[in-house]
C-alpha cells in the first residue's frame, strides 16, 4: 500500500503521509482538536495539587532546613550543631573534658569553618568572656600534628592555606609542655595550645536530632 492507495472519504489522494504520528494537533481536549495542546510527559510545580486543586506555586523539592532539626534539651544550637559550654566550678583537666563529653552523648568541640568559629567565639565572649576553654584538637599522639581527636582528622595549621584560627606564632609548644588546643580569651579567643593537665573551661559539641 503506498500514497497512491491511500483513500479520503472513497476518493484517492497521492500526496497523504500514511506515516503513523502523534502530534500537538491531534491531542484532544474535552473531544475538541487542539493544536497548542504540549503533549510532554512532565511533572512540574504547576502539577501539583492541594486538597484536589492545581496549585501554580507549591514547591515540589525535597527539602531539609534547620527547621527539621533540633538539639536535646541543655543544649545550644549554634548554626547546624549542638554545644554546651561549662563555667567556673566544672573547669577540668583536657584527658577529664573527653570522658565527660562522651558520658553526655558529644564530644569536644570541632571548629572546621570560619562560620562555626564566629559563632562560638561570640558566644563564650559572652557568657564567660575571661575564661579559656578547651577543644578537641591535640597532638598528644605525634608532637607538631594535631587531630580532632574525635575524628582524627588534621586540624589545619599556619601556612596551610585551609581555615584556622591560631593565635599569631602559635601553635609554639611553649616549655615543651603544650599539647592541647584551647580558645584564649586574653587574645581574643583565637586558637592556642595550651597545658592538657592544666584545668579549664571546656565545649563540646552533638549532632542535632533529625
Amino acid at each position: 500500500m503506498t500514497t497512491d492507495d491511500a483513500t479520503t472519504e472513497g476518493q484517492t489522494s497521492k500526496y497523504i503521509d500514511t506515516t503513523l504520528k502523534m502530534t500537538t494537533d491531534d491531542a484532544p481536549t474535552e473531544g475538541q482538536t487542539s493544536k497548542h495542546i504540549d503533549t510532554t510527559l512532565s511533572m512540574t510545580t504547576q502539577d501539583a495539587t492541594t486538597d484536589g486543586k492545581t496549585s501554580k506555586y507549591i514547591d515540589t523539592s525535597l527539602k531539609m532546613t534547620t527547621e527539621d532539626v533540633e538539639c536535646e534539651i541543655g543544649w545550644l544550637m549554634l548554626g547546624t550543631e549542638c554545644y554546651q559550654f561549662t563555667l567556673g566550678g566544672t573547669r577540668q583537666m583536657w584527658l577529664d573534658t573527653k570522658d565527660i563529653c562522651s558520658s553526655n552523648g558529644g564530644y569536644l568541640a570541632i571548629i572546621e569553618t570560619a562560620e562555626e568559629n564566629v559563632l562560638i567565639k561570640n558566644h563564650v565572649a559572652v557568657i564567660g568572656p575571661t575564661n579559656d576553654y578547651f577543644i578537641g584538637g591535640s597532638d598528644l599522639a605525634t608532637e607538631g600534628e594535631f587531630i580532632w581527636e574525635h575524628t582524627g582528622v588534621p586540624v589545619n595549621l599556619p601556612g596551610s592555606n585551609l581555615f584556622h584560627d591560631w593565635r599569631t606564632n602559635q601553635p609554639d609548644n611553649k616549655n615543651g609542655n603544650q599539647h592541647c588546643i584551647m580558645l584564649g580569651y586574653q587574645v581574643s579567643f583565637n586558637w592556642n595550645d595550651a597545658q592538657c593537665a592544666y584545668a579549664r573551661d571546656f565545649i563540646y559539641e552533638k549532632t542535632p536530632v533529625y
